[in-house]
């Protein structure tokens, strides 16, 4: 059971998401979100109980009405089920570079501590660099920055101390393996922590991103959330399916089952 709809209501989020709307189209900003606002104000009937579940829990306080929406536009722009899909790509293809990194790094060690036993034992030189701050100053050609105040610098400091003290290039290659070779993937963010914990790419994935986005706005003193705020199931369902542009909609017992399968995870 919803609250029922009424025309103060939807006034009142619509307004929001015409002030929205405008401040993107006068500064040029946010046209993705400016998207989901405009099928959002086309599909008003479908949102009605939206709207009035929302204005029940947060009343006339266009403030927080203002934070709400802006927080389903955010979700719905960049937190959608296809770009929740690419993280979890980017998540498996950033574990095998870093394994193919490893692997090429003992490789590439491998045959560099060959190149330096075949020149000391023929008395050889080929005229490769030897001595890490030579790459560096190599690497650093096009840096102003490294230029203009490392370079003389770290100069000082090569003639201070002898090859002794630095570590030789086959040791850098191989401490670059080391470290891509114990890399673990962490994510960073909401989208990126949801991604690579779900098994696939869902409607699922973007309603808790978007359940944690509110959670985090809840006790705000700062014009955020109340802190007893929650919205019904069917409100989730219709902000969602109206902001993603569903063909497959969801409803209410969605919501629902999906809020008792985290229950049952924690």
């Amino acid at each position: 059971m919803t609250d029922k709809p009424t025309p103060d209501s939807t006034i009142m989020c619509e307004d929001s998401l015409r002030e929205e709307r405008s401040y993107n189209l006068e500064n040029e900003i946010l046209p993705s979100e400016t998207r989901v606002i405009d099928r959002m104000l086309e599909r008003t009937l479908e949102l009605e109980g939206a709207y009035a579940d929302s204005c029940a829990k947060l009343g006339a306080d266009m403030r927080a009405i203002r934070v709400l929406f802006s927080l389903v536009l955010s979700c719905a722009a960049f937190r959608t089920p296809d770009s929740i899909d690419n993280v979890r790509r980017d998540a498996r293809r950033l574990g095998e570079v870093n394994a193919d990194i490893a692997k090429h790094a003992v490789r590439l060690a491998r045959v560099l501590q060959e190149r330096t036993r075949v020149q000391d034992r023929s008395s050889l030189c080929s005229g490769t660099r030897s001595h890490i701050c030579d790459l560096i100053d190599d690497a650093s050609q096009d840096n102003g920055f490294y230029n203009s105040w490392l370079k003389e610098r770290l100069s000082v400091l090569r003639g201070q101390f002898d090859m002794k003290y630095w570590p030789n290039v086959e040791q850098i290659v191989t401490a670059i393996g080391e470290d891509a070779g114990r890399a673990q993937i962490a994510p960073i963010g909401d989208m990126a922590e949801v991604a690579v914990q779900s098994p696939r790419p869902s409607k699922a994935s973007f309603l808790r991103i978007l359940f944690r986005k509110i959670e985090d706005a809840k006790g705000d003193d700062d014009g955020g959330l109340p802190s007893n705020f929650h919205l019904r199931d069917e409100t989730y369902a219709a902000l969602t399916s109206v902001s993603l542009d569903l063909d497959d909609m969801i409803d209410g017992p969605f919501v629902k089952r999906l809020r008792q399968q985290d229950r049952e995870m924690r």
